[in-house]
């Protein structure tokens, strides 16, 4: 069986990207949601950090006779950092600015030769993102309310972007699968 479907590449990839231009003070860089981070005693040792979670993802044939799918995958990108409370008026500035390093990576990775390029294999079809999209840019204050009930000052923010992303065409002289 072929596997024409990729979440955790494209979820790597983007932590990858991520990594190379995000700030030292960012400890850490997560893909999944927010059940991956340790206990609240400990968060201290992981943020401020970076979760790259897949939302939803559509799929559709645009070509079956050759193996082209054409899928959409929403991701929702997370900053989480701890404050003390006295620090408050500088987090959203500071948490702001995190944000837009990450939106304005993943929108340069559109314009330079920075691709993911799923190599076909005997498991992968294979595939190449065409575009991210940046839908949104925000700070989380429901969510934090969550770190609030635990007693934990968290500044949160989120990017949220929209990948479309194609499988390769099967080669011509390939025997069915």
């Amino acid at each position: 069986m072929r596997n024409f479907y990729y979440a955790n590449e494209i979820s790597r990839f983007l932590a990858e990207e991520l990594e190379e231009v995000l700030p030292l003070s960012v400890k850490s860089i997560f893909q999944g949601d927010f059940t991956i981070l340790p206990t609240p005693d400990s968060l201290d040792d992981v943020l401020p950090a970076v979760i790259v979670s897949s939302i939803n993802a559509t799929h559709q044939w645009a070509n079956m006779s050759l193996q082209i799918m054409y899928s959409t995958y929403q991701y929702r990108i997370f900053y989480a950092h701890c404050y003390k409370l006295n620090q408050s008026e500088d987090v959203v500035k500071n948490t702001t600015k995190i944000i837009e390093i990450i939106a304005n990576k993943l929108t340069d990775i559109n314009f330079c030769n920075e691709e993911l390029l799923v190599q076909e294999d005997t498991k992968d079809v294979g595939g190449v993102i065409h575009q991210i999209e940046v839908t949104n840019t925000s700070i989380l204050p429901i969510e934090e309310q969550f770190f609030q009930h635990l007693n934990i000052p968290v500044s949160l923010a989120a990017v949220d972007i929209t990948i479309q992303f194609r499988t390769k065409e099967r080669r011509k002289n390939e025997n069915s699968i």
